[in-house]
């Protein structure tokens, strides 16, 4: 469809190739007619590629404005030589780091499975997102937080694995990431209680049980010494 001044108009495909919004490509309605004015009386200017009436300033929102994207990914990294060092609180860390480096990244955490010696994370990213970044926030914040409790307790191999997703197989990925401890009993995070043995209720820190000890005068809880045999039983 053709307007007046033989340029293509708003119904034509050719203005959304041709009709890009450029300073200066303002041109009047009708030849013979004072700029800016048209058959219909009013002052109007056209813009190529754009419907007649309709102003550049109107448009520029909704056409810079629009955004849609459907981008997904499945992101595994594991621990150096897959050493299974995470725990409990380990993988409370890493869960935490993972959402803090989503925030901090503009990516969206879909679901997250920690496990002994691996993670896996399900990602809805924008398409100006680098998802190496997002990996290195969250190693790096993780590995810090379970660091500074206790030195060395974290430690990550380098590089990582990423596929992308199409919307169909969300559910499926899904699934499969919130079954890892079903696939994988043997590498849950334990829980790790420091060993003293179990202790005998009502006894002293440090009596693990069987025969009674009795607490040495001014040492330290703990510090018990075993009763000595009698003189009749050393017979």
């Amino acid at each position: 469809m053709v307007g007046p001044c033989g340029r293509p108009t708003f119904g034509d495909p050719r203005a959304c190739a041709r009709g890009q919004l450029e300073a200066g490509s303002l041109v009047s309605e009708s030849p013979g007619f004072r700029p800016g004015q048209s058959k219909g009386g009013p002052s109007c200017l056209r813009i190529p590629g754009l419907a007649p009436g309709v102003s550049k300033d109107a448009t520029r929102s909704v056409v810079s404005n629009h955004r849609a994207y459907q981008l997904y990914a499945h992101i595994t990294w594991h621990t150096w030589k897959r050493v299974g060092c995470l725990d409990l609180e380990a993988a409370r860390d890493v869960s935490i780091a993972v959402a803090s480096a989503g925030r901090r990244a503009s990516v969206s955490i879909l679901r997250t499975a920690v496990l002994a010696d691996h993670v896996h994370v399900l990602v809805s990213f924008r398409p100006d997102t680098r998802l190496s970044d997002f990996i290195r926030l969250a190693k790096t914040i993780s590995a810090f937080r379970s660091n500074s409790r206790i030195p060395g307790a974290v430690r990550w191999a380098r590089g990582f694995f990423i596929a992308s997703l199409h919307r169909r197989d969300l559910a499926r990925v899904d699934e499969y990431i919130a079954r890892q401890y079903q696939h994988h009993r043997d590498r849950i995070p334990a829980v790790k209680r420091l060993r003293t043995g179990s202790l005998t209720p009502g006894a002293s820190p440090g009596n693990t049980g069987g025969e009674a000890l009795r607490l040495t005068p001014g040492a330290s809880p703990g510090s018990a010494t075993a009763p000595r045999p009698s003189a009749a039983g050393r017979a």
